[in-house]
């Protein structure tokens, strides 16, 4: 559960289970939004896998500049990788998922710029999706 107003980048955990059968809730704050963001993204349950086809609305961007993660939810990029954001924070942090094999997390905005061109990146999605079957065609076809 996200709190807004005064009390910013506070956010609670809610257990269903502890050890003495009963809920627990935890009240956590962090200095950065993206901070905030991230612990919430690695305590979510996990996401459905997207439909890319649908994702014709979401921002994408182009890696101008190699990025080497320092944390274990940040995404490494080399120049030219292609990523469909998927979070944004307010201190410069972008969460996203790498077009090309699927891989999520997080990356710094000054290491991308945006996709302004909406064919550009509705063709961006029809070459993630045409990729992403071929290769479940190969793995069936090896099974």
């Amino acid at each position: 559960m996200k709190l807004h107003g005064p009390h910013k980048n506070l956010f609670r955990l809610f257990l269903l289970h502890n050890t003495q059968g009963t809920q627990a809730e935890f009240l956590f704050r962090t200095e950065t939004q993206s901070e905030k963001l991230r612990w919430i993204s690695a305590l979510a349950m996990p996401r459905e896998e997207l439909d890319l086809l649908e994702c014709r609305d979401s921002p994408q961007v182009q890696c101008l500049r190699a990025y080497k993660p320092r944390e274990n939810d940040e995404l490494a990029l080399e120049k030219a990788d292609v990523v469909m954001v998927t979070q944004q924070s307010s201190d410069g942090w972008l969460e996203g998922m790498r077009l090309s094999d699927g891989e999520r997390g997080w990356f710094p905005v000054q290491q991308v710029e945006f996709i302004s061109n909406a064919e550009v990146r509705a063709q961006n999605l029809k070459e993630a999706q045409r990729v992403k079957t071929a290769k479940l065609q190969l793995v069936q076809q090896q099974t």
